[in-house]
């Protein structure tokens, strides 16, 4: 996969801080978020007769390592833009 753009990790974030779960009205633009179920980031369940306008999405295991893979590496990068105190740099 293509790296995940800001919006696909930020919507990986949220996922998970909604419990792993979420349900989207059909008029959200979800239609962002297809290359995260086309990976196997995301599943998406389409609507049902019952509520025809309700889209639900769940992380998979492969979405929350994915998502831990991107924030370490974020960490990593932040801690060498910010150099401690003790390293003599300004």
């Amino acid at each position: 996969m293509r790296r995940l753009t800001k919006i696909e990790i930020s919507f990986l974030r949220w996922l998970r801080d909604q419990g792993g779960t979420c349900a989207l009205s059909e008029n959200s633009e979800f239609a962002n978020y297809y290359r995260l179920v086309k990976t196997g980031y995301v599943e998406m369940q389409l609507p049902d007769r019952f509520n025809p306008t309700i889209v639900n999405f769940k992380l998979t295991e492969s979405g929350r390592g994915i998502l831990e893979v991107k924030e370490s590496h974020q960490s990593v990068r932040n801690s060498r833009r910010h150099p401690n105190r003790s390293s003599g740099l300004p």
